[in-house]
């Protein structure tokens, strides 16, 4: 695996030169074989510990949701090395509203709320907890 050193304004780091495996058995074949299966097992286990899940019986006439892993490398910084990095993904785009799900959770915040909460933190004289060393 060929390294590059790359300076971006004062931020340095390490790229590898070889391209991502595009699915789950590209990555297993792989030169960085062993690296892939160690992220993908860091994955899984991260998904059971987090009870992602859980395992039922499929309704009669029902399909299962695929999924696919999808791979990439975090790049070094500083004294931190490149790391291998595996996400497994539902593929949504199979499932029919009403039938796979009722309803989609996406928590937004609007820029205006979030004014309001920074307005009444400094009006009451609040200090918030772990931005204080962000803001000069």
């Amino acid at each position: 695996m060929e390294e590059t050193l790359t300076e971006v304004g004062n931020w340095k780091e390490i790229t590898t030169a070889h391209k991502l495996p595009k699915d789950y058995q590209k990555a297993i074949s792989s030169e960085e074989a062993h690296n892939w299966k160690m992220a993908i097992e860091e994955e899984y286990f991260s998904l059971m510990e987090n009870g992602t899940w859980e395992l039922v019986q499929l309704p009669e006439g029902r399909a299962v949701i695929q999924n696919k892993w999808g791979f990439d490398i975090k790049p070094s910084y500083k004294t931190t090395p490149s790391r291998f990095k595996a996400r497994l993904v539902a593929k949504g785009f199979t499932q029919e509203y009403g039938v796979d799900y009722e309803e989609t959770f996406a928590p937004v915040l609007k820029h205006s709320a979030l004014r309001i909460v920074f307005g009444l933190i400094a009006s009451l004289d609040l200090e918030t907890a772990g931005y204080k060393d962000c803001v000069p």
